[in-house]
């Protein structure tokens, strides 16, 4: 039985992605996951990600100072 309180997730893509940068999510309330298939360090999770209306947006940041720049990441969104 589905409750008409409950929200059922969409799944619109899947991105790599690196650096700044931003995906426009249309039709409902955003969200995201993070696909990160080789966690063997901290360092490989170096972004900020913000939703604000329908946009997804990230920024990549050097974890520790004079680190390499951040790698590429897995992330899959949609919306709700």
């Amino acid at each position: 039985m589905l409750n008409s309180s409950v929200s059922i997730c969409r799944v619109i893509g899947y991105l790599t992605i690196s650096g700044n940068g931003s995906v426009n999510v249309p039709d409902g309330r955003p969200w995201f996951a993070v696909l990160n298939d080789n966690s063997y360090d901290w360092q490989e999770m170096s972004f900020d990600f913000n939703i604000s209306g329908q946009t997804l947006s990230w920024t990549a940041f050097p974890a520790e100072p004079f680190s390499p720049s951040p790698p590429t990441m897995n992330i899959v969104y949609g919306n709700y």
